[in-house]
């Protein structure tokens, strides 16, 4: 489940908050602390950061250099993006289909919500202040629950209620617009998607 659980978090990144080329990788988690995803050990990401590597590029790598086949290292990685300023380029280079990773979770997402839908519905209501009712009102709707999630996670990071959030939705905004216009801060947005994962994870 947890790995379904990472897949879920990958794609809401990709679709919804990533705006580079690789649209791929939400933040790993350092080495040593709860809850890995994608890990680094914190010596590494020092010592890559000391070079001049922003930790957006490193996050990147590192995505790349999990899904790689070749026997290669984060540097290497990094040189040849500095070098072609393309991520969609620099993981064909290093043998990483973006389009074929992303397929796969959107499919391991959609079966997750298939097999999970009450269960996350009824998570969604308590972590929203709201009823059921109203979360499932909201699918009538045909409101995803992928869209859901990352909405309730938008209404916690910016103190507003899901209705507010979903209004500017029903607006015609785009997730990456909200985002914009609320200001709100990327890493706190994908900490609290992760915090609604993992409380869907831990529900019996």
């Amino acid at each position: 489940m947890k790995k379904i659980l990472f897949s879920l978090m990958v794609m809401i990144t990709c679709a919804f908050i990533s705006v580079a080329s690789v649209e791929a990788s939400p933040e790993p988690e350092i080495k040593g602390q709860p809850h890995h995803r994608l890990i680094i050990k914190q010596s590494e990401l020092d010592a890559l950061l000391k070079k001049g590597y922003s930790k957006h590029d490193i996050f990147h790598a590192l995505f790349i250099s999990e899904h790689s086949k070749q026997k290669t290292t984060l540097e290497n990685i990094l040189q040849y993006h500095k070098q072609h300023p393309s991520w969609k380029e620099t993981a064909k280079h290093f043998g990483v289909d973006i389009e074929k990773i992303k397929k796969e979770h959107r499919e391991a997402r959609n079966h997750f919500y298939a097999t999970h839908k009450d269960k996350i519905i009824n998570y969604l209501a308590t972590y929203n202040h709201t009823s059921k009712q109203t979360i499932q009102k909201y699918v009538s709707k045909n409101e995803d629950l992928h869209f859901l999630i990352f909405a309730s996670a938008i209404a916690k990071v910016s103190n507003k209620n899901l209705d507010q959030i979903m209004r500017l939705h029903q607006e015609g905004k785009s997730p990456h617009e909200i985002v914009k216009q609320l200001k709100i801060d990327r890493g706190k947005l994908f900490k609290e998607i992760r915090t609604i994962h993992d409380g869907i994870q831990e529900q019996k």
